[in-house]
Protein backbone atom coordinates (compact mmCIF):
# COMPACT_ATOMS: atom_id res chain seq x y z
CA UNK A 1 0.00 0.00 0.00
CA UNK A 2 1.14 3.40 -0.59
CA UNK A 3 -0.59 5.15 2.32
CA UNK A 4 0.25 4.46 5.88
CA UNK A 5 -3.30 3.07 6.98
CA UNK A 6 -2.81 0.72 4.13
CA UNK A 7 1.03 -0.31 5.52
CA UNK A 8 -0.64 -1.02 8.61
CA UNK A 9 -3.23 -3.15 7.49
CA UNK A 10 -0.95 -4.99 5.48
CA UNK A 11 1.01 -5.69 8.39
CA UNK A 12 -1.55 -6.43 11.00
CA UNK A 13 -4.42 -8.08 8.94
CA UNK A 14 -3.20 -9.60 5.69
CA UNK A 15 -0.58 -11.91 4.54
CA UNK A 16 2.52 -10.52 2.31
CA UNK A 17 1.40 -11.84 -1.15
CA UNK A 18 1.32 -9.67 -3.60
CA UNK A 19 -2.18 -10.13 -5.46
CA UNK A 20 -4.93 -8.10 -6.82
CA UNK A 21 -7.18 -10.05 -4.18
CA UNK A 22 -4.64 -9.15 -1.14
CA UNK A 23 -4.59 -5.40 -2.74
CA UNK A 24 -8.99 -5.45 -2.51
CA UNK A 25 -8.82 -6.14 0.94
CA UNK A 26 -6.34 -4.23 1.95
CA UNK A 27 -8.13 -1.07 0.46
CA UNK A 28 -11.72 -1.81 1.92
CA UNK A 29 -9.62 -2.74 5.31
CA UNK A 30 -8.20 0.22 5.48
CA UNK A 31 -11.29 2.18 4.90
CA UNK A 32 -12.78 1.00 8.05
CA UNK A 33 -9.65 1.36 10.01
CA UNK A 34 -9.49 5.20 9.19
CA UNK A 35 -13.03 5.11 10.29
CA UNK A 36 -12.43 3.56 13.85
CA UNK A 37 -9.16 4.65 14.51
CA UNK A 38 -6.89 8.19 15.17
CA UNK A 39 -4.38 8.93 12.91
CA UNK A 40 -2.23 9.02 16.12
CA UNK A 41 -3.64 5.28 16.76
CA UNK A 42 -2.83 4.46 13.35
CA UNK A 43 0.89 6.21 13.45
CA UNK A 44 1.52 4.11 16.37
CA UNK A 45 0.68 1.00 15.20
CA UNK A 46 2.51 0.97 11.78
CA UNK A 47 5.44 2.04 13.90
CA UNK A 48 5.26 -0.86 15.93
CA UNK A 49 4.29 -3.56 12.82
CA UNK A 50 6.75 -2.28 10.33
CA UNK A 51 10.21 -3.82 9.48
CA UNK A 52 13.64 -1.78 10.19
CA UNK A 53 16.14 -4.49 9.10
CA UNK A 54 18.52 -5.60 11.33
CA UNK A 55 15.81 -8.34 12.20
CA UNK A 56 13.36 -5.89 13.88
CA UNK A 57 10.30 -5.27 13.58
CA UNK A 58 8.82 -2.94 15.38
CA UNK A 59 10.10 1.20 16.43
CA UNK A 60 11.14 -0.67 19.99
CA UNK A 61 12.87 -3.62 18.26
CA UNK A 62 14.81 -0.90 15.65
CA UNK A 63 15.43 1.20 18.71
CA UNK A 64 17.54 -1.51 20.52
CA UNK A 65 18.92 -2.82 17.04
CA UNK A 66 20.57 0.21 15.99
CA UNK A 67 21.15 2.22 19.18
CA UNK A 68 21.23 -0.15 21.91
CA UNK A 69 18.46 2.16 23.73
CA UNK A 70 14.86 1.84 24.73
CA UNK A 71 12.34 3.75 22.19
CA UNK A 72 11.72 6.34 24.80
CA UNK A 73 15.26 7.25 24.99
CA UNK A 74 15.19 8.38 20.85
CA UNK A 75 15.97 11.70 20.63
CA UNK A 76 14.54 13.36 17.07
CA UNK A 77 18.03 12.50 15.84
CA UNK A 78 18.08 9.28 16.04
CA UNK A 79 14.43 9.00 15.38
CA UNK A 80 15.00 10.21 12.12
CA UNK A 81 17.41 7.95 10.96
CA UNK A 82 15.19 5.07 11.96
CA UNK A 83 12.30 6.81 10.11
CA UNK A 84 14.63 6.58 7.02
CA UNK A 85 15.07 2.69 7.65
CA UNK A 86 11.28 2.73 6.75
CA UNK A 87 11.96 3.39 2.86
CA UNK A 88 14.12 -0.34 2.77
CA UNK A 89 16.99 -1.35 5.39
CA UNK A 90 18.62 -2.87 2.52
CA UNK A 91 18.95 0.26 0.49
CA UNK A 92 19.11 2.84 3.59
CA UNK A 93 20.94 0.57 6.26
CA UNK A 94 24.23 2.96 6.52
CA UNK A 95 26.46 0.02 8.29
CA UNK A 96 25.82 -1.82 4.84
CA UNK A 97 28.12 0.41 2.46
CA UNK A 98 28.90 3.80 1.49
CA UNK A 99 26.42 4.03 -0.27
CA UNK A 100 23.77 3.58 1.79
CA UNK A 101 25.26 5.71 4.33
CA UNK A 102 25.23 8.42 1.93
CA UNK A 103 20.99 7.90 1.37
CA UNK A 104 20.33 7.18 5.15
CA UNK A 105 22.42 10.50 5.71
CA UNK A 106 20.44 12.34 2.85
CA UNK A 107 17.04 10.90 4.22
CA UNK A 108 17.91 11.86 7.65
CA UNK A 109 18.03 15.15 7.04
CA UNK A 110 15.21 15.74 4.54
CA UNK A 111 13.17 14.34 7.25
CA UNK A 112 14.25 16.42 10.20
CA UNK A 113 13.77 19.12 7.45
CA UNK A 114 10.73 18.06 6.56
CA UNK A 115 9.34 18.34 10.50
CA UNK A 116 10.42 22.05 10.34
CA UNK A 117 8.23 22.39 7.54
CA UNK A 118 5.12 21.29 8.03
CA UNK A 119 5.58 22.61 11.91
CA UNK A 120 6.66 19.49 14.10
CA UNK A 121 10.07 21.01 15.30
CA UNK A 122 11.44 24.60 15.59
CA UNK A 123 13.83 25.84 13.50
CA UNK A 124 16.40 26.03 16.56
CA UNK A 125 15.99 22.86 17.51
CA UNK A 126 16.74 21.46 14.21
CA UNK A 127 19.91 23.45 14.58
CA UNK A 128 20.61 21.22 17.20
CA UNK A 129 21.19 18.12 14.76
CA UNK A 130 23.78 19.24 12.28
CA UNK A 131 25.70 15.67 12.89
CA UNK A 132 24.41 12.03 11.44
CA UNK A 133 23.42 9.74 14.50
CA UNK A 134 25.63 7.09 13.61
CA UNK A 135 23.85 3.51 14.58
CA UNK A 136 26.46 1.01 16.42
CA UNK A 137 27.72 -1.45 14.15
CA UNK A 138 25.31 -4.59 12.56
CA UNK A 139 25.01 -7.49 15.08
CA UNK A 140 24.64 -11.23 13.40
CA UNK A 141 23.13 -14.36 15.21
CA UNK A 142 26.27 -16.61 15.96
CA UNK A 143 24.42 -19.05 13.96
CA UNK A 144 25.37 -17.33 10.71
CA UNK A 145 29.53 -17.16 11.65
CA UNK A 146 31.38 -18.57 9.63
CA UNK A 147 30.55 -18.54 5.92
CA UNK A 148 26.86 -19.50 7.02
CA UNK A 149 25.88 -15.98 7.09
CA UNK A 150 27.52 -15.34 3.55
CA UNK A 151 25.98 -18.02 2.01
CA UNK A 152 22.13 -17.43 3.55
CA UNK A 153 22.71 -13.18 2.11
CA UNK A 154 23.56 -15.15 -1.06
CA UNK A 155 20.83 -17.15 -1.04
CA UNK A 156 18.10 -14.72 0.10
CA UNK A 157 19.17 -11.73 -2.42
CA UNK A 158 18.66 -14.56 -5.27
CA UNK A 159 15.10 -15.61 -3.77
CA UNK A 160 13.90 -12.34 -4.05
CA UNK A 161 15.47 -11.56 -7.22
CA UNK A 162 13.61 -14.75 -8.73
CA UNK A 163 10.28 -14.56 -6.26
CA UNK A 164 9.72 -11.15 -5.28
CA UNK A 165 9.90 -11.83 -1.39
CA UNK A 166 11.08 -9.04 0.86
CA UNK A 167 13.52 -8.32 3.99
CA UNK A 168 10.51 -8.36 5.96
CA UNK A 169 8.87 -11.69 4.57
CA UNK A 170 12.36 -14.07 4.95
CA UNK A 171 12.42 -12.41 8.24
CA UNK A 172 8.65 -13.68 9.39
CA UNK A 173 10.19 -16.83 8.74
CA UNK A 174 8.48 -20.12 7.35
CA UNK A 175 10.08 -20.62 4.49
CA UNK A 176 11.71 -23.94 4.23
CA UNK A 177 14.70 -22.94 1.64
CA UNK A 178 17.41 -25.50 -0.31
CA UNK A 179 20.48 -24.12 -1.69
CA UNK A 180 23.26 -25.41 -4.42
CA UNK A 181 25.54 -25.01 -1.66
CA UNK A 182 27.81 -28.24 -0.94
CA UNK A 183 29.06 -28.04 2.39
CA UNK A 184 32.02 -30.23 1.90
CA UNK A 185 33.33 -27.80 -0.58
CA UNK A 186 32.37 -24.96 0.94
CA UNK A 187 34.41 -26.13 4.76
CA UNK A 188 37.32 -26.80 1.54
CA UNK A 189 37.29 -23.58 0.36
CA UNK A 190 37.42 -22.20 3.93
CA UNK A 191 40.14 -24.64 4.98
CA UNK A 192 42.24 -23.69 1.89
CA UNK A 193 42.43 -19.97 2.34
CA UNK A 194 42.93 -19.97 5.88
CA UNK A 195 45.89 -22.57 5.78
CA UNK A 196 47.52 -20.50 2.94
CA UNK A 197 46.97 -17.30 5.00
CA UNK A 198 48.29 -19.11 8.13
CA UNK A 199 51.31 -20.38 6.58
CA UNK A 200 52.18 -17.21 4.11
CA UNK A 201 51.22 -14.27 5.85
CA UNK A 202 52.53 -12.35 9.48
CA UNK A 203 50.97 -9.32 10.42
CA UNK A 204 52.88 -8.98 13.30
CA UNK A 205 55.98 -9.12 11.59
CA UNK A 206 55.50 -7.56 8.19
CA UNK A 207 52.45 -4.05 8.28
CA UNK A 208 52.09 -5.28 4.29
CA UNK A 209 50.29 -8.29 5.43
CA UNK A 210 47.73 -6.26 7.28
CA UNK A 211 44.54 -5.97 6.14
CA UNK A 212 44.77 -8.68 3.62
CA UNK A 213 41.05 -10.27 2.31
CA UNK A 214 40.42 -12.95 -0.07
CA UNK A 215 37.32 -13.64 -1.50
CA UNK A 216 36.29 -16.96 -3.44
CA UNK A 217 33.56 -18.81 -5.77
CA UNK A 218 33.27 -21.71 -7.41
CA UNK A 219 30.16 -22.94 -9.72
CA UNK A 220 29.39 -26.17 -11.90
CA UNK A 221 29.77 -24.86 -15.46
CA UNK A 222 27.41 -27.39 -16.76
CA UNK A 223 24.58 -26.01 -15.10
CA UNK A 224 25.40 -22.63 -13.26
CA UNK A 225 25.03 -24.08 -9.58
CA UNK A 226 27.04 -22.27 -6.83
CA UNK A 227 28.56 -25.14 -5.01
CA UNK A 228 31.28 -22.67 -2.31
CA UNK A 229 32.29 -19.16 -1.51
CA UNK A 230 34.64 -17.54 0.91
CA UNK A 231 33.21 -14.54 1.90
CA UNK A 232 35.05 -13.53 4.60
CA UNK A 233 36.49 -15.00 7.90
CA UNK A 234 33.46 -14.63 9.67
CA UNK A 235 30.08 -13.19 8.50
CA UNK A 236 29.67 -12.17 12.05
CA UNK A 237 32.27 -9.95 12.50
CA UNK A 238 33.36 -9.15 8.64
CA UNK A 239 30.17 -7.77 6.74
CA UNK A 240 31.01 -7.73 3.57
CA UNK A 241 30.94 -10.86 1.21
CA UNK A 242 34.13 -10.54 -0.78
CA UNK A 243 32.78 -13.65 -3.23
CA UNK A 244 30.22 -11.01 -4.05
CA UNK A 245 31.17 -7.69 -3.95
CA UNK A 246 32.98 -5.70 -6.50
CA UNK A 247 35.11 -3.07 -6.78
CA UNK A 248 38.46 -5.05 -7.00
CA UNK A 249 40.35 -5.04 -10.48
CA UNK A 250 40.59 -8.39 -12.51
CA UNK A 251 43.29 -7.45 -13.70
CA UNK A 252 45.16 -10.27 -16.17
CA UNK A 253 42.42 -12.58 -15.69
CA UNK A 254 40.51 -10.28 -18.13
CA UNK A 255 42.62 -11.25 -20.92
CA UNK A 256 40.89 -14.40 -21.94
CA UNK A 257 38.10 -12.43 -23.33
CA UNK A 258 40.05 -10.42 -25.46
CA UNK A 259 41.85 -13.03 -26.98
CA UNK A 260 37.93 -14.63 -26.43
CA UNK A 261 36.29 -11.34 -29.03
CA UNK A 262 39.41 -11.61 -31.04
CA UNK A 263 38.84 -15.28 -32.18
CA UNK A 264 34.24 -14.64 -32.39
CA UNK A 265 35.24 -11.55 -33.82
CA UNK A 266 38.38 -10.73 -35.52
CA UNK A 267 41.10 -7.75 -35.26
CA UNK A 268 41.57 -5.16 -38.24
CA UNK A 269 40.24 -7.71 -40.60
CA UNK A 270 42.40 -10.19 -40.14
CA UNK A 271 42.05 -13.89 -38.97
CA UNK A 272 43.53 -14.62 -35.22
CA UNK A 273 44.48 -18.10 -33.39
CA UNK A 274 46.04 -18.37 -29.75
CA UNK A 275 49.28 -19.23 -31.58
CA UNK A 276 49.25 -15.90 -33.78
CA UNK A 277 52.10 -13.10 -33.20
CA UNK A 278 50.37 -9.56 -32.43
CA UNK A 279 53.09 -7.29 -33.57
CA UNK A 280 54.01 -3.34 -32.97
CA UNK A 281 52.49 -2.81 -36.32
CA UNK A 282 49.15 -4.23 -35.61
CA UNK A 283 50.02 -7.40 -38.02
CA UNK A 284 48.88 -10.77 -37.27
CA UNK A 285 51.88 -13.74 -37.86
CA UNK A 286 51.75 -17.26 -37.35
CA UNK A 287 54.34 -18.79 -34.84
CA UNK A 288 57.44 -20.33 -36.81
CA UNK A 289 59.77 -21.52 -34.86
CA UNK A 290 61.43 -20.37 -31.28
CA UNK A 291 59.07 -17.81 -28.87
CA UNK A 292 59.86 -14.24 -29.94
CA UNK A 293 60.06 -12.44 -26.49
CA UNK A 294 59.67 -8.87 -28.42
CA UNK A 295 56.41 -10.52 -30.55
CA UNK A 296 54.66 -13.04 -27.97
CA UNK A 297 52.15 -15.40 -29.00
CA UNK A 298 48.54 -14.13 -27.94
CA UNK A 299 48.54 -17.52 -25.64
CA UNK A 300 51.96 -16.46 -24.05
CA UNK A 301 51.02 -13.27 -23.18
CA UNK A 302 47.93 -14.71 -21.31
CA UNK A 303 50.32 -15.47 -18.82
CA UNK A 304 53.81 -13.56 -19.79
CA UNK A 305 52.60 -10.19 -18.35
CA UNK A 306 51.99 -9.05 -21.98
CA UNK A 307 50.02 -6.39 -21.33
CA UNK A 308 50.86 -4.27 -24.15
CA UNK A 309 49.49 -7.29 -26.95
CA UNK A 310 46.53 -7.23 -25.44
CA UNK A 311 46.25 -3.41 -24.78
CA UNK A 312 47.01 -3.29 -28.44
CA UNK A 313 44.77 -6.42 -29.52
CA UNK A 314 41.71 -4.76 -27.62
CA UNK A 315 42.09 -1.82 -29.49
CA UNK A 316 41.64 -3.53 -33.28
CA UNK A 317 39.32 -6.18 -31.98
CA UNK A 318 37.23 -2.54 -29.99
CA UNK A 319 37.04 -2.58 -26.80
CA UNK A 320 32.99 -2.07 -26.69
CA UNK A 321 33.21 -5.93 -28.84
CA UNK A 322 35.47 -6.58 -25.79
CA UNK A 323 32.74 -5.52 -22.78
CA UNK A 324 29.90 -7.64 -25.11
CA UNK A 325 31.81 -10.72 -25.06
CA UNK A 326 33.11 -10.39 -21.37
CA UNK A 327 29.24 -9.52 -20.36
CA UNK A 328 27.89 -12.42 -22.81
CA UNK A 329 30.39 -14.54 -21.05
CA UNK A 330 28.79 -14.10 -17.59
CA UNK A 331 29.95 -11.04 -16.21
CA UNK A 332 27.90 -8.09 -15.15
CA UNK A 333 27.54 -4.96 -17.39
CA UNK A 334 28.13 -2.52 -14.56
CA UNK A 335 30.61 -4.14 -12.66
CA UNK A 336 32.21 -3.21 -16.52
CA UNK A 337 35.18 0.15 -16.48
CA UNK A 338 35.25 2.92 -18.39
CA UNK A 339 36.18 1.63 -22.35
CA UNK A 340 39.81 3.38 -22.11
CA UNK A 341 43.18 1.55 -23.25
CA UNK A 342 43.58 -0.56 -20.29
CA UNK A 343 40.17 -1.91 -20.77
CA UNK A 344 41.71 -4.89 -22.02
CA UNK A 345 43.76 -5.79 -19.29
CA UNK A 346 41.44 -5.79 -16.25
CA UNK A 347 40.53 -2.42 -15.19
CA UNK A 348 36.57 -3.95 -14.72
CA UNK A 349 35.68 -5.17 -11.23
CA UNK A 350 33.43 -8.20 -11.48
CA UNK A 351 32.68 -10.28 -8.09
CA UNK A 352 34.50 -13.65 -7.95
CA UNK A 353 31.34 -15.36 -8.59
CA UNK A 354 30.96 -13.88 -12.15
CA UNK A 355 34.25 -14.65 -12.77
CA UNK A 356 34.17 -18.02 -12.17
CA UNK A 357 30.95 -18.00 -14.29
CA UNK A 358 32.41 -16.58 -17.34
CA UNK A 359 35.50 -18.86 -17.16
CA UNK A 360 33.25 -21.65 -16.60
CA UNK A 361 31.08 -20.79 -20.45
CA UNK A 362 34.91 -21.83 -21.73
CA UNK A 363 34.76 -25.11 -20.50
CA UNK A 364 31.33 -25.25 -21.18
CA UNK A 365 32.05 -25.05 -24.87
CA UNK A 366 30.80 -21.40 -25.52
CA UNK A 367 27.56 -22.50 -23.67
CA UNK A 368 26.54 -19.32 -20.42
CA UNK A 369 24.83 -20.88 -17.58
CA UNK A 370 24.45 -18.01 -15.08
CA UNK A 371 25.28 -18.65 -11.20
CA UNK A 372 21.97 -19.77 -9.06
CA UNK A 373 22.01 -20.65 -5.34
CA UNK A 374 18.52 -21.49 -4.67
CA UNK A 375 16.82 -24.60 -6.43
CA UNK A 376 13.52 -25.31 -4.26
CA UNK A 377 11.62 -23.07 -1.43
CA UNK A 378 8.40 -24.39 0.39
CA UNK A 379 5.93 -22.65 2.50
CA UNK A 380 3.24 -24.05 4.19
CA UNK A 381 3.71 -27.16 2.63
CA UNK A 382 3.44 -25.16 -1.23
CA UNK A 383 6.69 -25.21 -3.31
CA UNK A 384 7.01 -21.29 -4.63
CA UNK A 385 7.19 -20.74 -8.34
CA UNK A 386 10.75 -18.41 -10.33
CA UNK A 387 13.03 -21.24 -9.10
CA UNK A 388 13.68 -23.24 -12.35
CA UNK A 389 17.70 -23.25 -12.77
CA UNK A 390 18.66 -20.18 -15.07
CA UNK A 391 18.29 -20.97 -18.83
CA UNK A 392 21.57 -21.36 -20.98
CA UNK A 393 23.10 -18.88 -23.28
CA UNK A 394 25.21 -19.85 -26.70
CA UNK A 395 27.78 -16.94 -25.62
CA UNK A 396 31.01 -18.09 -27.74
CA UNK A 397 31.30 -20.53 -30.75
CA UNK A 398 32.38 -24.20 -29.43
CA UNK A 399 35.76 -23.44 -31.24
CA UNK A 400 36.30 -20.14 -30.37
CA UNK A 401 35.38 -21.49 -26.60
CA UNK A 402 37.56 -24.54 -26.95
CA UNK A 403 40.84 -22.68 -28.53
CA UNK A 404 40.61 -20.30 -25.65
CA UNK A 405 40.48 -22.70 -23.03
CA UNK A 406 43.17 -24.46 -24.72
CA UNK A 407 45.07 -21.86 -24.41
CA UNK A 408 44.90 -21.65 -20.54
CA UNK A 409 45.49 -25.39 -20.17
CA UNK A 410 48.59 -24.12 -21.69
CA UNK A 411 49.07 -21.88 -18.82
CA UNK A 412 48.31 -23.86 -15.78
CA UNK A 413 50.38 -26.98 -17.57
CA UNK A 414 53.24 -26.20 -14.76
CA UNK A 415 50.68 -26.84 -12.15
CA UNK A 416 49.50 -30.20 -13.42
CA UNK A 417 45.59 -28.75 -13.78
CA UNK A 418 43.55 -27.16 -16.18
CA UNK A 419 44.01 -23.21 -14.50
CA UNK A 420 44.06 -19.80 -15.87
CA UNK A 421 46.12 -17.13 -13.91
CA UNK A 422 45.38 -13.49 -13.20
CA UNK A 423 46.89 -10.65 -12.46
CA UNK A 424 46.39 -6.62 -12.10
CA UNK A 425 48.84 -4.24 -12.30
CA UNK A 426 52.32 -3.21 -11.90
CA UNK A 427 55.11 -2.92 -9.40
CA UNK A 428 54.06 -1.21 -6.87
CA UNK A 429 50.44 -0.13 -7.84
CA UNK A 430 49.47 -3.46 -7.62
CA UNK A 431 46.24 -3.42 -5.68
CA UNK A 432 44.68 -7.14 -6.53
CA UNK A 433 45.54 -10.50 -7.04
CA UNK A 434 43.40 -13.10 -8.94
CA UNK A 435 43.53 -16.93 -9.61
CA UNK A 436 40.70 -17.53 -11.65
CA UNK A 437 40.63 -21.55 -13.20
CA UNK A 438 38.20 -24.49 -14.00
CA UNK A 439 39.21 -28.29 -13.40
CA UNK A 440 37.10 -31.28 -14.72
CA UNK A 441 33.47 -30.22 -13.17
CA UNK A 442 34.63 -27.02 -11.41
CA UNK A 443 35.38 -23.37 -12.24
CA UNK A 444 36.60 -21.67 -9.34
CA UNK A 445 38.03 -17.84 -8.70
CA UNK A 446 40.30 -16.32 -5.96
CA UNK A 447 40.98 -13.13 -5.21
CA UNK A 448 43.27 -11.17 -2.57
CA UNK A 449 43.19 -7.56 -1.94
CA UNK A 450 43.68 -5.03 1.07
CA UNK A 451 41.17 -2.81 2.46
CA UNK A 452 41.55 -1.24 5.51
CA UNK A 453 37.97 -1.25 7.55
CA UNK A 454 36.09 1.69 6.44
CA UNK A 455 38.04 3.11 3.95
CA UNK A 456 37.12 2.94 0.06
CA UNK A 457 40.60 2.63 -1.48
CA UNK A 458 42.95 -0.27 -1.94
CA UNK A 459 45.59 -0.53 -0.41
CA UNK A 460 49.23 -1.55 -2.00
CA UNK A 461 50.39 -5.35 -2.49
CA UNK A 462 53.95 -4.46 -2.22
CA UNK A 463 55.24 -6.36 -0.11
CA UNK A 464 52.61 -8.92 0.85
CA UNK A 465 53.50 -11.94 2.00
CA UNK A 466 57.65 -11.00 1.43
CA UNK A 467 59.68 -10.42 -1.32
CA UNK A 468 59.47 -13.64 -3.19
CA UNK A 469 55.68 -13.50 -3.50
CA UNK A 470 55.37 -11.49 -5.88
CA UNK A 471 53.40 -8.72 -3.68
CA UNK A 472 50.78 -11.27 -3.14
CA UNK A 473 50.23 -12.76 -6.89
CA UNK A 474 51.30 -16.12 -5.65
CA UNK A 475 48.62 -16.46 -2.90
CA UNK A 476 45.59 -16.99 -5.18
CA UNK A 477 46.95 -20.01 -7.05
CA UNK A 478 48.45 -21.39 -3.94
CA UNK A 479 44.32 -21.08 -2.12
CA UNK A 480 42.87 -22.55 -5.53
CA UNK A 481 45.31 -25.88 -6.03
CA UNK A 482 44.71 -25.98 -2.01
CA UNK A 483 41.11 -26.24 -2.25
CA UNK A 484 41.29 -28.23 -5.53
CA UNK A 485 43.44 -30.52 -3.99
Amino acid sequence: GSTITQQYVKNTYLSQDQTVTRKVKEFVIALKVDRKKSKSEILKGYLNTSWFGRGAHGIEAAARAYYGIPAKELDPSQGAMLAAMLKGADLYDPAVSSANHERARERWAWILDRQVEVGLMAKKERAKYRVFPEPRSRSRSTSLGGQTGYLVDVANRYLKQQTGLTDEELARGGYEIHTTFDRTKVHRLERAVRRVVARDLDPEKRPADRHVQVGAASVRPSDGALVALYGGPDATTHFTNNADTSGVPVGSAFKPFVLAAALQYGAARQGVGADSHYAADGVLRRADGAPDPDRPTLREALVSGGNATYVRLGKDVGRDTVRRTAVAAGMLRHSMARLEPTFSIGTSTPSAIRVATAYGTFTNDGVRRDPYSVTKVVKDGEPLSGLAPPSSRRALDPQVAQEVADALRTAGKRMGVDVAAGRTGDQDRLRSAWFAGFSKDLSTAVTLFRLRPGEPQLLPLSGVAGKKSERGNVLPPRIWKEYEG
